[in-house]
This record gives C-alpha cells, structure tokens and sequence, in this order.
C-alpha cells in the first residue's frame, strides 16, 4: 500500500468526512436536572463540536478546589441519559434520594436529525422515559409514562452498528451492543486512560455490560475490531470454523490415540499367542479358528450331563443326611422327656416307701398307743402305690434303653451316609472345575477370534482417522487463509486508523513523534516513538487519548460504526502533559472546520484552565466549583 501523507502535520483538511454530513449524527443538545416538576436545579446546553466542563482549581489555601465540583457526576448523568443503566454510585445516589426525593434528568439527544427528549429518575421514582419529536418540559410536566430506554438504544444500534451489534460477543448482543460502545466513547475517569481496551471500573458501579468482570479483553478487542469495521462476518465465520476444525482435529486425535494404544495391545497379545505374520489380521484369525476347533474337537460332550447326575446323587445323599438328623433330633428330644420323667418317678417312688414303711408300724406319734384296723388298710394302700411306681420306673426303663439303642443306630447310619456323600461332593467340584476349564478354553478361542477381527477393523478405523485428520487440517488450512483474506481486506481501515493516529500525536506532539497502531486478531498495541520506543504513565495515556480521537476522525470519514461522539474526563488528571493538554483543544477546535460545520461532539471535564481562548463560549459550556454549595452540579451539597 502507497505511503499516505503525513496526515496532521500537514493539513487537518487531509480528513475526508462521509458524503452527506452536515453535523454529527448523534449529539446531547441540552441537560437538565430537576427538583421536580417545573423546579429546574440547573440546566447545560451542549453544541456539536468541542464542549469544555470546566472547574477552575486555583491552587490557594483559601479558594474551593476544582475537585467536587460534580465534573464526573455530570459526564454520569450524559451517559444515564444515553442508555447505562446507574448514573453513580450506591452512596451518591442514595444522598441524591434523600435530598431530591423527587428529582429527574432530561436530556435532549439529537439522532440523525430527530431530536429525542429522554428523562430519568434520580429520585424515588421509578418512571423512563423517551420519544421521538417532543419537547423536554412539556414531556416531564404532563402524563409521562414508563416506557424504559429501549426504543433509544434500538435506534442507535440500528443507526450506526447493525452488522457489529449481531455479532459482539454479548449474552443479549443486539441489546447490549449500544451500552458497550458507549463505555468506550465514554471512558471512566476512574480507569485513568490506563489502557485502550479498559473502560469501565468496577468502582464506578455503572452495572455497564463492558465492565472486566463481564468482559474479557479478548472480548472487548473482538467489539473495537467490529466497531471499527477492522473485523469482517466473513473473518468471523471463517475464524469459527477454524476453531470448530480445531475441535475436531483434537476429537480425532483423542480417538487416533485411543485406536493406535488398541491396536497396540492386540498385536502384542496376538503376536504372543500365534506369532507374528506379514498378512497378520488373516493370520490370527485363521490360526484362532483352529485353536477354537481344537478345543471343541478336546471338549466333553457328556461333561454338562455328568455334572447333573452327580449334583442330583450330592442332592439325594443331603436330603438323606437331613432326614436322619431330623430323626436323630427327635429320638434326642424323646430321650431326653423319658430321663426327666423317671427322675420325677424316682423321687415318688422314694417317697412312697417311706409312707409304706410309717403305715406298717400304725402307732400314735402322741400317746404311742397302736392304732385299729383302718390303718392298716391305710398301709395296704400305701403299699399299691409304691409298687405302681415301681412298675412305672421299669416300663420307663426299658423305654430308655430302646431310645439309646434306636439313637446309636441312627449316628451309625448317619456316619454312613456322611462317609457315602463325601466322595459324591468331591465329584462335583472336580466336574465343575472341569466345566469351566473346559468353557474358558473354548471362550479364550472364541474371543481370540474377536480379537482378530477387531484388530482388522481398528486398523480400517486407525487409517480412517489418520485420513480425517489430514483432511480436517487442510479444511483448517483453507478457512485460516480465508480468515486473514478477510483480515487483509479489512487492514485498509486499520492502516488508515494506524495513519490517523499517527497524524493526531504529530499534532500533539510535533517534534518529530510518530505513532502506529497494531490491531491484529488477538491484540492492540499502540506504539510510540519519539527518538525511540516510549512507554511510561504519561505516555500510555496520551496514547489511549490519540487512540480515542483518531478512531473519532476514522468516524468523521464514514468508516466506522460508532456516532462521532467522544466524552474524555478529566484526561489531564491521567497524568497528561500540560502542552499536549493545551493541543488537544487547539486540534479540537481544527477538527471543527472539517466540512465546514462540526461533525463531532467532543466533551472534555477538567480542573486544569483550558487556553485562554477557549475559556468561553462558544467552547465553555459549563463553569462548576467545590464550593459554595450552588457551584456544584446538583446546586447543593450532599
């Protein structure tokens, strides 16, 4: 590409605006902040162009410093009113509920030529509103619905970024796209123009979907390249399926890696078995068929019928045992009833022959006088029981004595059939074991068998993956070059943003600084030289401002997909140097006779004086002061 002209250092007029324009496409007309309705707290005009908020810090002991003016509280409430969704902190805006229980900020926002009336709480009131074509008082005066902002934001993202938006990558893009734009448009005094890509911090509590804890910078470098139509849809489907063939290439490799350990193992298993053969798949498998035919030609074929018999006759010789030591129980529990009935018998018969022997001698225990006939009568009968007794201890007896014998017989038998069923347990066993030897004989054939032919099929899937791999790596070929044709078509609008930026430092810096941007797809790196690479504090953040602008000129020429509407605050507080600080309003006022009308708005907030000729209007749109209290944004202090 031909060496394009020294671009700032020559003439500003080198800037070529888009055909057509007559002004910016997107501006803030007007701010106003109420106590309620018809009790304006203060109200800010804005033009298209260069607008300086100003709060003068004089340096003295006794004067109110420019800080705490409201600088930042303002720039909040630009952007709450162009769609973020908090306009402070927790505890601003809770002092703000307080003390303007009641209190609303409008904003007129013109958008390609319609003026727009917006108006939002920052009071207990819940209602946002905005409309097309009405006028800002008569809106927050009448019946004034809730409607939220999205009709806003959809306008915006449909009139600059309707290609990006689709494509950010964002839970909601469509609905998130305009909200993220404008996190760069509008830095965070708070991120200190640390970096390019750093826009909103987590301090400010803006709930913006830009902040890093959403974002990553990967991300965020995604939206720039978009927004600066530095990344193409083609780019972007190209780099998805270069990363959808990487996934894939990886899948395969797993699989290849898998099947080649397989292969591996079988091999080394076959090999070991039948030895190893050129044609080794047909080999193995022939040579596991005859091992399988030998030990089915080996193999019992009675084995199986030879086992049941014997578990039937182990069956038989069990139930046999069982029944005998059921019966061997019972004689027990019989035995055992007889012995402790002939103890009972043994103590009657004992008692009842001391009766005999007291009824044969019937004499008084008293008087010792012989007793009459009744008793021995008496003595008879003691006499017939003692001999029935002794009856039944013999009749006992002998039931004893048959029980012993009847249960030495039966251990006997039990012995018998014990010894009978060892052997018929044995053959069992050794049958079973017989059984499953000659099973996992046939079962280690027949599975070589599969092995063999699995072995052949993992070969076939082995040299299949080999081949997608190699296809899937020239398909990611293809899309790679695809993706850097995109790139390169879209390295115009880079370059050209690379030759404004340089253009913007040797504005700001004119001896002899010299600028390049390197927007590739994974980084943006803005160099600086003068006399040699530069990188310090002060240098990062007059990078980050050049960066800012020169993508505002790269706007002004219809390039982008970004309104031309820039917010800095406070950047000389970013550590930016005084000169450069005094060029960056000289430049902006150069800008503004681009086209022959402002085609920009470019708010700057600061402390330090602006030159003196731009200490006034038409530039200065806003004095504020720390103190006293109706110097400060809100008219009073919190």
């Amino acid at each position: 590409m031909p060496q394009q002209p020294d671009l700032l250092a020559i003439s500003i007029d080198d800037v070529q605006p888009a055909v057509g324009q007559a002004g910016p496409r997107l501006w803030v007309r007007r701010l106003v902040i109420w106590r309620g309705v018809g009790d304006p707290i203060r109200e800010v005009t804005l033009r298209p162009g260069l607008n300086i908020i100003w709060s003068p810090d004089s340096g003295n002991e006794n004067e109110a410093m420019g800080h705490g003016g409201g600088k930042t509280t303002f720039c909040r409430l630009l952007r709450y009113c162009l769609g973020e969704n908090s306009f402070g902190s927790h505890a601003l805006r809770e002092a703000v509920v307080n003390k303007i229980p009641d209190g609303y900020v409008g904003a007129e926002v013109v958008l390609d030529g319609e003026a727009w009336v917006v108006l939002r709480p920052i009071g207990i009131d819940n209602r946002h509103y905005c409309a097309k074509g009405e006028e800002l008082e008569a809106a927050f005066g009448g019946e004034m619905p809730h409607t939220g902002l999205g009709a806003l934001r959809d306008a915006i993202t449909q009139a600059f970024m309707p290609e990006a938006a689709s494509r950010m990558p964002l839970a909601n893009p469509v609905e998130e796209a305009w909200e993220v734009a404008l996190a760069w448009l509008t830095r965070d005094q708070e991120c200190r123009l640390l970096s390019a890509l750093e826009w909103r911090s987590a301090q400010t509590e803006s709930h913006s979907a830009s902040r890093q804890r959403q974002l990553s910078q990967a991300d965020r470098l995604v939206i720039v390249r978009l927004l600066v139509n530095a990344l193409s849809a083609g780019e972007m489907e190209a780099s998805r399926l270069t990363e959808e063939c990487s996934v894939k290439i990886e899948q395969t490799r797993r699989q290849r890696r898998r099947l080649q350990h397989l292969v591996e193992d079988m091999q080394a298993d076959l090999s070991q078995k039948f030895g190893a053969s050129d044609a080794q798949a047909d080999f193995w498998k022939a040579q596991a068929s005859e091992a399988v035919a030998q030990a089915e030609a080996a193999a019992d074929p009675q084995l199986y019928e030879r086992l049941t018999k014997a578990r039937e006759d182990k069956d038989g010789a069990e139930r046999a045992l069982t029944q005998l030591g059921n019966q061997l129980a019972g004689l027990n529990a019989d035995l055992a009833t007889k012995t402790e009935l002939r103890k009972t018998i043994d103590n009657n018969s004992a008692k009842a022959h001391t009766h005999v022997c007291d009824a044969q001698n019937p004499v008084c225990k008293t008087c010792g006088t012989r007793m009459d006939q009744k008793a021995l009568d008496f003595v008879r009968e003691r006499e017939q029981e003692r001999d029935d007794l002794i009856g039944k201890i013999a009749e006992i007896a002998g039931d004893i004595g048959a029980l012993e014998a009847n249960i030495s017989a039966v251990k006997y038998q039990i012995a018998a059939a014990q010894q009978a069923a060892k052997p018929l347990a044995e053959a069992v066993i050794a049958l079973e074991r017989a059984l499953v030897d000659q099973s996992r004989r046939l079962s280690a054939a027949k599975g070589d068998i599969t092995m063999s032919t699995r072995y052949a099929t993992h070969l076939g899937e082995l040299k299949t993956s080999t081949n997608a791999i190699e296809q899937l790596l020239q398909l990611q070929s293809t899309h790679l070059n695809a993706a850097s044709e995109h790139r390169a078509a879209a390295l115009q609008n880079v370059d050209r943003l690379s030759l404004l930026f340089d253009g913007v430092l040797k504005f700001l810096i004119p001896e002899t600084a010299n600028g390049k941007i390197d927007l590739e797809q994974n980084e943006l790196n803005l160099r600086f030289q003068m006399g040699g690479d530069r990188s310090t504090a002060a240098v990062d953040s007059l990078k980050i401002v050049a960066f800012d602008l020169a993508a505002l000129l790269l706007t002004i020429e219809g390039r982008t997909q970004l309104p031309a509407f820039l917010i800095h605050d406070s950047p000389r507080e970013a550590d930016l140097g005084l000169s450069i600080y005094n060029r960056l309003f000289t430049m902006s006022q150069k800008l503004e006779g681009i086209g022959g009308t402002p085609l920009f708005q470019y708010i700057v907030t600061t402390t330090t004086a602006p030159p003196e000729a731009f200490q006034k209007e038409p530039w200065q749109r806003l004095e504020l002061h720390g103190a006293p209290a109706d110097k400060r944004v809100f008219g009073m202090d919190f």
